[in-house]
């Protein structure tokens, strides 16, 4: 089972690019997903052609913040943190043309499912090395 993320922006979002990441248009499977999104352009977020697994995330029933030592024990850390930062490019890109972009990361099976709850983050104050996704939490982010 793959972690997949969704990304919503106001204007089309473009696939070319991109060192790491892989934006494909929702496959017939995965438009269920756009009943989470209020923005019009939902695409699937991919690593190196696959699924989202390489963001960092964790599992919790209430949305948990970054802590000091969260990740250290993880040996693919350094490119977990270069994915990071690459999204993180890809959301600022994003707000050329509206004032948010809106995200879910959810597991495969569970994209029909809701979202356990909402998180608002500034795309000013995202940090690679802090990044990581509460899983089926639906985020917003704003300049």
């Amino acid at each position: 089972m793959c972690l997949m993320l969704y990304i919503a922006a106001a204007a089309p979002i473009g696939k070319e690019g991109r060192a790491r990441l892989t934006l494909e248009d929702l496959r017939e499977d995965e438009v269920v997903v756009r009943q989470w999104f209020s923005l019009p352009h939902v695409m699937f977020v991919g690593v190196d052609g696959g699924c989202s697994c390489a963001f960092e995330s964790a599992r919790a029933e209430t949305a948990i913040p970054y802590y000091e030592g969260m990740f250290e024990d993880d040996e693919d850390r350094e490119d977990e943190i270069a994915v990071a930062r690459e999204l993180i490019s890809l959301i600022r890109e994003c707000f050329s043309s509206g004032e948010r972009v809106e995200l879910y990361p959810v597991w495969y099976d569970s994209v029909s499912n809701p979202p356990k709850g909402t998180i608002s983050l500034v795309a000013s104050e995202l940090e690679a090395r802090k990044f990581f996704f509460n899983e089926q939490f639906f985020y917003e982010v704003t300049r």
